[in-house]
């Protein structure tokens, strides 16, 4: 394990993204170390998994300082993401129609009558 050990920064005049939630100190900085080590023998797999579970926990972390903070969590985000996802669908579902309407004005089509070459005829989209 390294000789520098890990500290916590609550200092919000230097990152305004930093909160004070309680987590367990000491369950984070082990986490940490254990990257470090994985990292170090070239355990990649074992490190990014450490990196994925600190991140989903809200963990930040600089390892050239190796200070680590809690970051603000807020709901917009999610909901924000979510968005994108709903907004990818539609987009998926415009293009393919697109596509159809591109064949169609060309004048090839499959069995069923439209011109994707899927067998459609009893599919269910999800309206938003």
């Amino acid at each position: 394990m390294s000789t520098i050990p890990w500290t916590r920064s609550l200092d919000r005049a230097k990152n305004p993204k930093i909160d004070d939630r309680t987590v367990n100190h000491e369950e984070i900085e082990k986490l940490l170390e254990d990257r470090q080590v994985a990292k170090k023998g070239k355990d990649f797999k074992v490190a990014d998994e450490i990196a994925d579970n600190l991140q989903a926990r809200g963990i930040c972390y600089h390892d050239e300082t190796k200070v680590w903070y809690t970051r603000v969590i807020i709901e917009e985000n999610v909901k924000k993401k979510e968005g994108r996802q709903r907004k990818t669908k539609r987009q998926l579902r415009n293009r393919r129609q697109a596509e159809k309407n591109r064949k169609k004005a060309k004048g090839t089509t499959d069995k069923d009558g439209d011109s994707d070459g899927n067998d459609d005829s009893g599919e269910d989209e999800d309206e938003d």
